[in-house]
């Protein structure tokens, strides 16, 4: 999106800047629509991604395609439905069902249609797995709308797919999820109006809230706290 500002403000500026002369003016229209044209094909991957694009790739993208999608789909042994997901130039061509990324309306892409299971569609990721929950898919949204910054330039080598997609890459990365951490004991949170609750979790719910700037639901009368038990 801050790429998609820039880009706008860059063809604001040079329509302003030869307004004077009808010849420049028609010159300037067709550089906004190269310009233009620029930004609708962010996604593709073949701009140079930016740092903060690529720290959220690997954080959060990366990890789910190779514990996820690699098994199947990569450019070294297995190309199911004619799509490999181990580097940019494979997202940005596609597979047997077309082109993965939606630039212009990210949610509609065919990755995140697959990944939502939609109802009445055979195009599921994972086939065979569960479906992914809705934040990580609201992840890969929002890496689309980032651009699908991706800096995998160049397939891997069958060496580094093996070990990537091996068993004990798996657990090391499972490792890190928050069910095998250290049961920690940490301080309670100072948050506003802390008489909304005198439960410490509470004090981390509602500092979320206030993070998110929400409000807590207000609290329950007799009757609606029976029809939510029955």
């Amino acid at each position: 999106m801050a790429k998609q500002e820039r880009m706008s403000g860059r063809v604001a500026a040079a329509l302003r800047a030869v307004r004077g002369s009808r010849a420049a003016h028609l010159g300037a229209i067709a550089s906004a629509v190269v310009l233009s044209a620029a930004v609708a094909v962010a996604g593709d991957g073949a701009a140079e991604p930016g740092a903060g694009g690529i720290d959220f790739f690997e954080r959060h993208i990366r990890p789910v395609l190779v514990e996820h999608c690699y098994k199947c789909h990569n450019s070294v042994e297995k190309t199911k439905a004619g799509l490999a997901l181990d580097w940019r130039g494979g997202i940005a061509d596609g597979g047997n069902s077309g082109r993965l990324i939606n630039p212009e309306s990210p949610e509609r892409s065919l990755l995140v249609r697959a990944l939502r299971h939609e109802p009445g569609s055979d195009l599921r990721m994972p086939k065979d797995g569960a479906k992914l929950d809705r934040q990580t898919i609201a992840r890969f949204v929002k890496w689309i709308e980032m651009g699908a910054p991706d800096p995998r330039a160049e397939p891997p080598e069958p060496e580094a797919l093996k070990k990537q997609i091996s068993w004990d890459a798996t657990r090391n990365r499972r490792k890190q999820y928050w069910s095998y951490q250290p049961i920690d004991d940490p301080a309670v949170l100072e948050v506003e109006a802390p008489a909304w609750s005198k439960h410490p979790v509470d004090r981390f719910i509602r500092a979320r809230l206030n993070e998110e700037k929400l409000e807590p639901a207000p609290k329950a009368d007799r009757r609606t706290l029976i029809r939510r038990l029955s």
